[in-house]
């Protein structure tokens, strides 16, 4: 019994030692190298491989194993290997069935049986599945992907449509399957592969680093330094070209920034805007593309090190010579092969310094300079969608800028760049010589070094170390009414002590000298009353001279302009213009000012009244809108339509008209003649002309005036009015300052008006910087240091004027260090308007900044601007003055509010901790779209590789091109893929698994093979840069 038991168990015992163990059974393509998982292309060749082990045997006296290879139950083949017990119980015997091709489409089940010699029945499997498909079928994604990418526009839904497609030709043609595939599987792989991870938080980072430096105003400001240099046309666009090169960390914020510094400087110097987008375009880019410290080069980075490793794998985990395996390096090694973005960068210079157009953008440029237009020609006038974006089609909202008060410092761009290309390099620097440390076999040089280096981490530790110290860099340094304090200064401040102080409100003596008049007289000056007003009337006249008023006005504004409407059939209304809110502080009506600022256009200098053309005369536009008879009325409507607290006026030659309607809505005036006016010329030409009696027309002189409510201002009788008489000074500046109490708060303000020399030359800008500091330092006196408001026609632009010379009356007026004045568009927006005045004479197209409200001193607040028409509503086909609008100047306004304390007045940080914080949290935001199209970028190139896409690409290749042909061939298939897709990050991750493969596998054997592989993947970074410029699609 015992024994029988006994003789059982030996039994059983020596059928499981005696049992095989057989490896996986792997499939793999003997086209790439690479193991098949997936899928199989029809009539591929492939390798069926495995490994058989004992685990044990009750003999030794095996001496071979047999294998046979069934496909789909069809013997493929068929073998025996020689071998040992030894053998078989230590490393196993490898098996492998080369030459297998498969011809039928669908699944297809691959097993391996194998046995031992001493026991012909005791078969052992193993098996796999792949599905089998044609080489064509492998491409069907991709062409999906470019064809609805081109009939909808819309990459993110082509890419998804050629994900799910994938996974349906990998399902089997199951919908369900095909659901999970793409959602659970690749997508989802895409999201959480540790690379990617490293990829994606590294473009975060660098996004939420780029927006704080432009809150900053460090990229405005680096922009602004450059744009100095822009005193020509040509200079301008080496300005524009150079900006782009320095602003090379982030391809949007190049673009941004770049475009909007430069586009009003093109404009000045009547370059098309076709030729801005080109400039900004063809940099930004291949700028990024090829900086090894930009948002592109962590994608960059990831696409070859996928390719690395696969080389790395395929060749035993060892790379071939000279080949490196560091991303980072063969980066590097890329860019001399870049041949479409250093061509393109080579060929805008070329452009600039000779000079050269053709095609359509020497139309478009001929358009803008045989006209001379400063609006950027017709290419300014064209919006994407006709949604309301700016020219770059991402929404103006999602842009970020400075904020109003915020100094605009080159150094806020430099040193956190310094700072992240600091960090970058010593983390590479610190990894790779750990790495080499333990390597004995490797020296310690330069190159070994970076090639031993962890760029991931590198990039990934550079950008959140930079973001974190920007945030602290921005938050020590203090901004106070638009310029940095020290923190000397800065400590003592609210923000930093927790302290308000409050400065006492200047004063107003209340006693007043009653021997003086109110209608005070200084040389020239003219301070009229109400009824003094009501009595001045024109010399009534018939005759289309100035001055000449309309028959039948009642000086009732509604009444009159009724008349107008029915005296005039080319009557037109207005320009619609509104006020807008600016900035956070509100509105108080006691303690709020409505300041107008109007060159109104003298009567006597309109070339209304001459039959023929004058230097002076306004081209295209109809005489009869230019006389006094229409746009008289019209000047007035322009001013009450706002209803202005005080008002400066500039070539004012009709003051007792304009009072006529003024005075009664309770506006009193105050009045300096220029003694030296032009309009004595005028009248001696009319008389010419007309044939008239020499020195028989009496013309009125042009002057400044101030006109302002008596219900919110009296003048102060401690300080008198002043005049500056032009004939009274070497400089020839003519100046009018009034004292005024606003009575609401008891504050007293000087307010000024000027209106300086217009010769618009490098000798007259020279001589209005000299006016304007004469005028403010010595002329007028203010003693008693009042805040002062300066409503002024400065003739001069804020920018170098496109003939060549510096703004020196703008920079002398708003120097720090100097006058520091304060524009109100600047306090309020950043910048100054588009333009101020648009007409067309002789010599050309006139769009210039003229007009100006300036501050110094006081606690306003600007919290209101009357908006400057807009080019394409303005119906100025004619430009201005015309029917629509009674000036060649747009009256400009602004509301101020006079602050209860200075607390507005405090330092304060640059951007505030929670700010910083919340504008890097924007910026990463920002990146969403860009985080989702790699996500689908990564999960479409997955899936072509896993389909075959590779294989069959290999396939092609391998058979029909000859290698030195490669380069050139990938750069086209790039160009064309990223023209059709609109995305570079796309076209890369879609040909990168696709080409690599197939490139080493030809390139690999031969002498310059690494050289040769290098440049071609070179080619995929450097055609998909075509698409950023070439395609419609894309952002």
């Amino acid at each position: 019994m015992w024994r029988a038991v006994c003789m059982l168990v030996i039994f059983f015992f020596g059928l499981v030692t005696s049992t095989l163990l057989v490896d996986d059974l792997i499939v793999t393509s003997n086209v790439t190298g690479a193991s098949l998982t997936t899928t199989l292309l029809t009539s591929e060749e492939v390798t069926c491989s495995t490994t058989v082990r004992l685990q044990s045997s009750n003999t030794s006296t095996i001496t071979s194993v047999s294998y046979r290879v069934e496909i789909n139950e069809v013997i493929s083949d068929e073998g025996t290997l020689p071998t040992s017990y030894d053998e078989l119980m230590a490393s196993g015997v490898s098996i492998e069935s080369s030459l297998v091709k498969v011809d039928k489409t669908g699944t297809t089940n691959f097993v391996v049986f194998v046995w031992t010699d001493d026991d012909d029945d005791d078969e052992t499997s193993t098996s796999t599945e792949l599905f089998v498909i044609t080489g064509f079928t492998t491409m069907v994604p991709l062409i999906f992907v470019i064809l609805i990418a081109i009939l909808l526009k819309n990459v993110y839904v082509a890419l998804f449509i050629g994900i799910w497609i994938g996974a349906f030709i990998l399902s089997g043609a199951s919908f369900r399957y095909a659901y999970e595939l793409c959602l659970g599987v690749y997508i989802l792989e895409s999201c959480a592969n540790i690379d990617h991870q490293f990829v994606i938080l590294f473009t975060l980072f660098l996004s939420g680093l780029v927006f704080l430096i432009q809150r900053s105003g460090g990229t405005m400001g680096f922009s602004t330094a450059v744009s100095h240099i822009a005193k020509t046309a040509k200079s301008t666009q080496l300005a524009c070209f150079t900006s782009g090169f320095c602003i090379f960390f982030d391809d949007y914020a190049n673009a941004l920034v770049v475009g909007a510094t430069f586009k009003p400087l093109t404009d000045m110097y009547s370059i098309s805007r076709e030729k801005l987008a080109f400039l900004v375009d063809a940099t930004s880019a291949p700028v990024a593309s090829i900086i090894p410290l930009s948002s592109w080069i962590g994608f960059e980075l990831q696409q070859i090190q996928e390719q690395l490793d696969a080389i790395k794998d395929g060749n035993g985990g060892v790379m071939p010579d000279g080949l490196t395996d560091n991303a980072f390096v063969f980066f590097v090694n890329t860019i001399p092969t870049r041949f479409y973005p250093l061509y393109m960068l080579f060929f805008q210079f070329l452009l600039i310094a000779l000079a050269l157009e053709f095609g359509p953008m020497l139309i478009a440029e001929r358009k803008c300079r045989v006209e001379q237009r400063t609006d950027g020609g017709n290419g300014a006038s064209i919006k994407r969608g006709g949604n309301d974006q700016d020219d770059d089609g991402i929404p103006e909202e999602q842009h970020v800028g400075p904020a109003a008060d915020t100094p605009k410092k080159w150094w806020n761009m430099a040193i956190p760049l310094l700072t992240l290309i600091v960090l970058i390099l010593s983390v590479m620097i610190n990894s790779g010589v750990e790495s080499v440390r333990d390597d004995d076999e490797v020296s310690m040089t330069a190159r070994n070094v970076f090639a031993a280096s962890d760029s991931w981490s590198a990039l990934l530790y550079g950008t959140f170390g930079a973001s974190i110290f920007t945030m602290f860099l921005f938050f020590v340094q203090f901004k106070r009414n638009g310029e940095i304090v020290p923190p000397s200064v800065a400590a003592c401040t609210q923000y930093c002590c927790g302290k308000t102080t409050t400065s006492s409100t200047a004063s107003v003596h209340a006693a007043r000298d009653d021997a003086e008049d109110d209608d005070t007289k200084t040389g020239d000056l003219n301070v009229k009353s109400s009824d003094e007003a009501k009595d001045e009337t024109s010399s009534p006249s018939t005759l289309p001279l100035p001055g000449a008023i309309l028959d039948g006005i009642e000086y009732d504004l509604e009444k009159d302009l009724q008349t107008l409407r029915r005296r005039y059939p080319s009557y037109r209304p207005l320009l619609s213009r509104k006020m807008q809110r600016v900035g956070n502080a509100s509105s108080d009506a006691n303690a709020s000012i409505k300041c107008m600022q109007f060159n109104m256009l003298a009567d006597g200098l309109s070339s209304a009244y001459f039959e023929g053309t004058v230097e002076k005369t306004f081209l295209n536009v109809d005489k009869a809108c230019l006389q006094w008879s229409y746009r008289g009325i019209r000047i007035v409507e322009e001013i009450l339509r706002f209803d202005p607290d005080i008002i400066g006026i500039e070539e004012c030659d009709q003051l007792p008209f304009l009072m006529k309607y003024l005075a009664p809505k309770g506006y009193e005036s105050c009045f300096a003649e220029k003694k030296n006016s032009p309009i004595k010329y005028v009248a001696t030409d009319i008389e010419k002309e007309r044939k008239m009696d020499e020195d028989s027309l009496k013309l009125p002189n042009d002057g400044v005036a101030l006109i302002y409510k008596k219900s919110k201002f009296e003048i102060c009788t401690n300080d008198r009015a002043q005049i500056v008489n032009p004939k009274e000074n070497e400089k020839k500046v003519l100046g009018l300052a009034v004292p005024l109490r606003l009575k609401s708060i008891d504050q007293e303000i000087l307010f000024i008006v000027t209106h300086l020399k217009s010769t618009k030359s490098q000798s007259g800008e020279e001589l209005r910087r000299e006016q304007i500091q004469l005028l403010l330092t010595d002329l007028i006196k203010n003693e008693r240091s009042l805040p002062v408001v300066l409503l002024c026609d400065l003739n001069a632009n804020p920018v170098a004027n496109k003939k060549g010379y510096d703004p020196l009356c703008y920079n002398a007026i708003t120097d720090a260090q100097g006058l520091n004045y304060k524009s109100v568009s600047v306090i309020a927006t950043g910048a100054e308007p588009e333009f101020t005045t648009w007409k067309l004479r002789q010599h050309g197209t006139d769009k210039h900044v003229l007009d100006y409200i300036f501050l110094h001193g006081g606690q306003w607040n600007v919290t209101q601007l009357l908006s400057i028409p807009a080019p394409q509503d303005a119906k100025l086909d004619a430009l201005i003055p015309n029917w629509h609008y009674p000036s060649d100047h747009f009256a400009i306004m602004a509301e101020l509010t006079w602050s209860s304390d200075d607390s507005d007045n405090h330092a304060k940080p640059l951007i505030g901790f929670t700010e910083s914080v919340e504008v890097w949290i924007r910026g990463i935001t920002f990146m969403s779209p860009a985080i989702s199209m790699l996500i689908l970028v990564w999960a479409i190139g997955a899936i072509m590789t896993d389909i075959g896409a590779d294989r069959y690409f290999t396939g092609i290749i391998g058979n029909d091109v000859e290698p030195e042909s490669l380069p050139t061939l990938v750069f086209i298939a790039a160009a064309l893929l990223s023209a059709a897709t609109g995305t570079s990050w796309g076209t890369m991750t879609i040909l990168f698994p696709l080409v690599s493969p197939a490139t080493w596998a030809v390139c690999k054997s031969l002498d310059n093979g690494v050289f040769l592989y290098t440049a071609t993947l070179s080619q995929i970074l450097s055609g998909s840069i075509f698409g950023d410029h070439a395609s419609p699609l894309s952002d």
